[in-house]
C-alpha cells in the first residue's frame, strides 16, 4: 500500500485516499499519527473500551479495501471509494469490525437525555430520552430544523399526521402539538428499543393519548419481512446498513409484520413523514389510495442513495413517484445555507439523482395548490438564515 504512495485518512463519516510523498520515514510517521487519531476518535465517540485495539482493527479493514482498489488501478476517487465500501460491507469484514467496535451490553442498554435546540419550532427546549449512538449520530449533525419548521408551518389543527419511521418521536411529538386535541397522529416504529423510547418520550410530555404507536413496518402489501436492528436505531431497516453511516452493532435480525398504509389509515391525512432507510418506494406503492384522497397532504421523505441501492432501487425511481401534480423542494439542513428550501428544477433533480455518496437529503413534496405557501416559507427561511 505504501509503496504505491497512498495513505488512508480515517474520518468520522468518510474515507479519504490521498497521495503522499514517497519518503519512507514520513510515511511511517504519518501512519503512527493516523492510528493515534483513529484511536482518539473512537474513544471520543465512546465506541471502544480499548480504543487502540479497535481502531487498528478498523484501520486494517480499510487498508485492505484500499489495497484492493489500488490493485485494480482505480484512478477515479469516487469509484475507488465505492470499491472500498463494497469490501467493507462483506459479511466477514462486518463481523470482524462489529466484534471489535460494537458497544458493550451495558452501553446498548444505556440511555441519556438530549435537549432539542431552542430554534427547533414547537418542541424546542424539550428533553427527549435517547440512545447514546443516536445522540452522537443524529444530534451531532444538528436537528433537522428546516424539516421540522416546514412541518410546523404546513400542518394544521384537526389533521392526521402519519410518521413512518418515528424513532424516538421528534416529529411525532411536534405533530401531536400541531394537530391539537382534535387531530390524530399515527407513528410506525418496528424497532423494539426505539419504540420503547418513543412511548416514554410521549408519556413524558403528555402526548400519549394523541398518538397511536404501532409496531408494524410499512410496505406495498401485508406480509412478513426480516428487519435489521442496529445500535444506532436511525439506521434500522429491511437491509443491512452501510458501515459508512456508523450503524454500530447489529442487535437483532428477525421477521416483523408489514402492512400497507392504505389498509390501516382510513380517511384523508394532512402529512406523511417517511424515513425508513430504502423502503420508501414500497411504502408509496401501498399508499396510493391514501394519497389520492388526501388532496391537501404534503410528504417529507428521505432520499438516501446508498440505502435505496441496497434495496435494489434508485433515486430517479423515488422522484418519479411524485411526477404528476406534485412540486418537490430540497431541504438543506446546513447551518450556513443561504437558501434552506429550494424548489427542484430539472437540473437540481439531475444533481440529486447523481448524489451517490454516503449521506441523505430530505425532500418536501407538496400539491400545486400549496406551492405558494411553501414559496413564502422558503423566502422567510432565506431571510432569517
Amino acid at each position: 500500500l505504501y509503496r504505491e504512495g497512498y495513505r488512508l485518512g480515517v474520518a468520522r463519516h468518510a474515507v479519504c485516499v490521498e497521495h503522499l510523498p514517497s519518503s519512507a520515514r514520513e510515511l511511517r510517521q504519518r501512519r503512527r499519527d493516523e492510528l493515534r487519531a483513529a484511536s482518539w476518535q473512537q474513544a471520543r465517540l465512546g465506541q471502544a473500551s480499548t480504543p487502540p485495539t479497535r481502531a487498528r482493527c478498523w484501520y486494517r479493514a480499510l487498508r485492505h479495501g484500499v489495497g484492493q482498489s489500488l490493485r485494480r488501478r482505480e484512478v477515479d476517487p469516487r469509484r475507488a471509494l465505492v470499491r472500498i465500501q463494497a469490501w467493507l460491507d462483506r459479511d466477514r469484514v462486518r463481523r470482524q469490525v462489529w466484534r471489535a467496535m460494537g458497544p458493550s451490553a451495558a452501553e446498548r442498554r444505556a440511555c441519556e437525555d438530549v435537549v432539542l435546540a431552542p430554534e427547533v419550532p414547537v418542541v424546542g427546549g424539550l428533553a427527549l430520552q435517547c440512545r447514546p449512538e443516536l445522540t452522537r449520530w443524529w444530534f451531532s449533525r444538528g436537528p433537522e430544523t428546516v424539516a421540522l419548521t416546514a412541518t410546523a408551518r404546513l400542518l394544521g389543527p384537526g389533521q392526521t399526521f402519519v410518521d413512518c419511521g418515528a424513532n424516538i418521536g421528534v416529529f411525532t411529538l411536534l405533530a401531536a402539538r400541531c394537530v391539537g386535541p382534535s387531530g390524530r397522529v399515527v407513528a410506525f416504529e418496528p424497532a423494539v428499543a426505539a419504540r420503547q423510547l418513543l412511548r416514554a418520550n410521549l408519556a413524558r410530555h403528555g402526548a400519549s393519548h394523541q398518538v397511536d404507536c404501532r409496531a408494524e413496518a410499512l410496505g406495498a402489501v401485508a406480509t412478513k419481512r426480516t428487519f435489521y436492528t442496529y445500535a444506532n436505531d436511525a439506521l434500522s431497516g429491511f437491509s443491512e446498513a452501510p458501515l459508512a453511516y456508523s450503524p454500530g452493532a447489529l442487535l437483532s435480525r428477525e421477521p416483523v409484520d408489514v402492512v400497507a398504509l392504505d389498509d390501516v389509515v382510513p380517511g384523508a391525512v394532512g402529512a406523511i413523514k417517511i424515513d425508513i432507510e430504502g423502503g420508501e418506494l414500497d411504502l408509496l406503492a401501498g399508499a396510493r389510495a391514501l394519497l389520492a384522497r388526501s388532496t391537501e397532504a404534503f410528504v417529507i421523505f428521505e432520499c438516501n442513495p446508498l440505502a435505496l441501492r441496497r434495496a435494489g432501487r434508485r433515486v430517479d425511481e423515488l422522484l418519479a413517484e411524485f411526477a404528476d401534480g406534485w412540486h418537490l423542494w430540497q431541504i438543506d439542513e446546513a447551518t450556513q445555507a443561504s437558501t434552506p428550501l429550494v424548489e427542484l428544477d430539472d437540473q437540481a433533480r439531475e444533481r440529486l439523482v447523481r448524489f451517490d455518496v454516503a449521506g441523505y437529503v430530505n425532500v418536501l413534496a407538496v400539491r400545486a395548490s400549496r406551492r405558494g405557501e411553501v414559496s413564502a416559507l422558503a423566502r422567510q427561511l432565506a431571510r432569517s438564515g
